[in-house]
């Protein structure tokens, strides 16, 4: 389990900035890979939704994301997210 930040990006412009408890689990069969009806409505994961559409429409038009990851403690990482999304301004994170 390595806790840190990640970020997804296109064309070298940042799409989305994130953080997790785990990477495994974030990218892995329990996170951005499956998505389960259930979750894109009221009270779900539509986050995750809305990620794995997006990167899935980048992918239908022939462009292939970049995922990048730094091992952050679990203290800090979640001050440094919103330090990078200020910073970053990507277009995938919420307004």
């Amino acid at each position: 389990m390595t806790p840190g930040i990640y970020a997804i990006s296109n064309n070298d412009q940042v799409l989305y900035v994130g953080e997790c408890q785990s990477f495994v689990d974030r990218f892995g069969p329990r996170g951005y890979g499956a998505i389960h009806p259930r979750n894109c409505f009221r009270g779900g994961q539509s986050t995750n939704c809305k990620v794995n559409s997006r990167v899935l429409a980048l992918h239908r038009r022939g462009e292939i994301p970049t995922l990048w990851f730094g091992p952050e403690g679990q203290v800090g990482r979640k001050l440094v997210e919103v330090e990078l999304i200020r910073i970053l301004d990507p277009p995938w994170n919420g307004r």
